[in-house]
């Protein structure tokens, strides 16, 4: 019924690719489900018109008239009585791109299928290994938690008890665990929280094994300012249980790499506000597995970098679905210029731009009262395809002066523990004032770099911008701050041959700003060999950027590679 469906639709927060997405995986469907599937893929941009008509924000719902006019516009793309141009092209591409993965399974004849192994039934979407949930105080959560050892088969259905006894096998004794969550709670609402997630900390603090009441004095004693608090949880992989054919062992496969450890943490550090986040998700497609982690590096605002964070893992999936395993470096750059192309897209004539609605935080507006100042944000992101007998290459897009370090510990005293280092976009860089010097040949509007006793930057507008490159809104990347990222493809196993306790760092330049690549790398390597997991040392290397004097933001992503 039409107030079935309203509920339905409502209990997602009106978002009807969650929906969809929930509607698939259920056993029980109204009749003329799939038909409206067909009705709808055969009127293409009516799911994206639908989907800005259940805005819940009324400062991005499509008005009355203008969803008229699209309709009208939708209908005579149908009927062959216009042709379809570029624009409506890409629009279409962004607003449908789950929509377009379901009608592709429904086309091919196979309905919808799911691999058990998935967690919750989540194929071809992203599964975050490492996140914050941001609750609003006082009002109840609803999650429940506790330590492994607490809880009793009773308690659990057969498939949340297998869930549980998965998660929680290895767990130390004081670990804190999700067991579970209250239907339309805050917790339920969020749509993350998978059995036997970890909590990882409270806020700004850390939490490893003080047990479930530590967990709770920590939660009551956040500071009382503000509207909401957050907790960090992480979760076990499933990349490295998945199932695969039995095939026959080759001799170079001893040189590949296994991800054997990743963790995450960030800390707004002596900066009121915190204007990063951070991306570590696992994805599985038909042909592989493929872990992704980034880091974007907010300023002027949060808008950018959470833009990325939220819609960077799903256009990556569906690129990687359409193209196909083999093409992680070409899924990688496309998902990264579709991201760009949303954000600076969904920034008005007046220089704001909403990235979206939380109804906790409010309305999230990347516009600071300057007409020409909207948020932006770098970005690096690493990309490993994971098969049965591991990986051998990885892939790393850069924008801006985030940095990706491959890092080893090498055999001669003489050599760098980096094996490889990303560029950073900044405005003395050689290449980048070449970049810039050609483009005002051509007759572009582009600033050049200038020299303080600061440091170079870039004067654009009322502003100085101390890098070259990063995603920002149409006025700052019409002077040249561009948004083209460097992507790179790295051969692990000739780069890293004859390296132990191996590590992949990703980190903003908050950490940097005290600590040089090969002492970040050095710390990495001593950590490991002390026993510390990924998380920990995420951790310990933005707890040391602070000690060492960094003012900034800091974010760190850690990945551990092991033959």
């Amino acid at each position: 019924t039409d107030v079935g469906f309203l509920q339905q639709v409502k209990s997602c927060n009106y978002d009807l690719d969650l929906w969809l997405e929930k509607e698939l995986v259920t056993k029980l469907r109204p009749a003329g489900f799939d038909e409206g599937l067909e009705y709808l893929g055969e009127r293409r941009g009516m799911f994206g018109l639908l989907k800005r008509m259940f805005e819940p924000n009324p400062l991005k719902r499509i008005t009355a008239s203008d969803a008229l006019d699209k309709l009208v516009t939708i209908l005579q793309l149908k009927n062959a009585e216009v042709d379809w141009d570029d624009d409506t092209i890409v629009q279409v591409a962004q607003d449908e791109a789950y929509f377009e993965e379901v009608i592709a399974n429904f086309e091919a004849g196979c309905g919808f299928t799911f691999d058990d192994d998935i967690a919750a039934g989540q194929a071809n979407i992203p599964r975050p290994l490492h996140f914050l949930a941001s609750f609003k105080k006082r009002v109840p959560v609803g999650l429940f938690l506790s330590e492994a050892s607490e809880v009793e088969q009773d308690d659990m259905t057969a498939d949340e008890w297998s869930q549980w006894q998965q998660a929680t096998e290895a767990s130390l004794p004081g670990e804190v665990f999700v067991k579970g969550w209250e239907d339309c709670s805050q917790a339920d609402d969020l749509g993350l929280f998978e059995i036997g997630d970890r909590l990882r900390g409270v806020g700004e603090l850390p939490f490893v094994d003080g047990g479930f009441e530590q967990a709770i004095k920590l939660i009551n004693r956040q500071p009382k300012g503000g509207d909401t608090i957050k907790l960090h949880f992480d979760r076990r992989s499933s990349l490295k249980s998945r199932p695969s054919v039995p095939a026959v062992r080759k001799d170079s496969d001893s040189s590949l790499f296994q991800v054997t450890g990743q963790g995450a943490w960030k800390s707004g550090g002596r900066r009121g506000n915190q204007e990063d986040a951070f991306i570590l998700h696992e994805i599985k497609t038909a042909d592989q597995d493929v872990l992704l982690a980034g880091v974007f590096d907010g300023h002027a605002g949060t808008a950018a970098s959470e833009s990325c964070q939220r819609v960077l893992p799903s256009f990556f999936t569906v690129e990687l679905s359409n193209s196909g395993a083999d093409d992680i470096e070409g899924a990688l750059e496309r998902s990264w210029e579709s991201t760009c192309d949303t954000y600076r897209n969904g920034c008005d004539e007046n220089g704001e731009c909403i990235v979206d609605y939380d109804p906790r935080e409010g309305v999230l507006f990347a516009e600071t009262g300057s007409e020409n100042l909207v948020a932006g944000t770098t970005a690096t992101v690493a990309a490993f395809g994971l098969s049965s007998r591991g990986t051998g290459e990885m892939t790393v897009l850069n924008c801006g002066d985030s940095r990706t370090l491959v890092i080893g510990e090498p055999q001669s005293a003489r050599e760098s523990f980096v094996v490889f280092e990303t560029r950073d976009h900044s405005p003395d860089d050689e290449l980048e004032i070449e970049r810039l010097k050609r483009g005002q040949e051509e007759g572009l509007d582009y600033s050049i770099p200038m020299c303080s006793a600061s440091g170079s930057f870039m004067v654009v507008g009322d502003f100085q911008y101390a890098l070259a490159r990063s995603l920002e809104g149409s006025f700052v990347t019409d002077k040249g701050i561009t948004s083209e990222a460097d992507v790179t493809r790295i051969d692990l196993v000739n780069s890293m041959a004859d390296r132990d306790d191996c590590a992949v760092v990703l980190a903003c330049d908050g950490l940097f700003e005290v600590m040089s690549n090969e002492e970040v790398g050095r710390e990495v390597v001593r950590m490991r060999r002390a026993g510390y997991n990924a998380g920990d040392i995420a951790k310990n290397l933005c707890g040391q950027a602070l000690k060492k004097g960094s003012y900034d933001n800091l974010s760190v992503v850690v990945i551990y590679l092991d033959r």
